[in-house]
């Protein structure tokens, strides 16, 4: 079985494009937690669209999600 160690997220929503933001996967667990607006939904569409390859919902007719 394959598994994802790191994720380099950079210039998606919240994410700045000027600086790459490096999350790094633990076993067996690993828990995003944040306020409102801090990038959990944003790290779990990264990891659907690299896994998948499918975009978010609405993410083709909007400038904030581009593979």
């Amino acid at each position: 079985m394959s598994t994802v160690d790191k994720m380099l997220i950079k210039g998606i929503r919240s994410f700045d494009p000027e600086n790459k933001h490096v999350i790094t996967f633990f076993k067996p667990l690993t828990l995003l937690v944040g306020p409102n607006g801090a990038g959990k939904t944003t790290i779990i569409e990264c990891l659907k669209l690299s896994c998948t390859g499918e975009l978010p919902p609405n993410a083709r007719s909007g400038p904030q999600f581009h593979p």
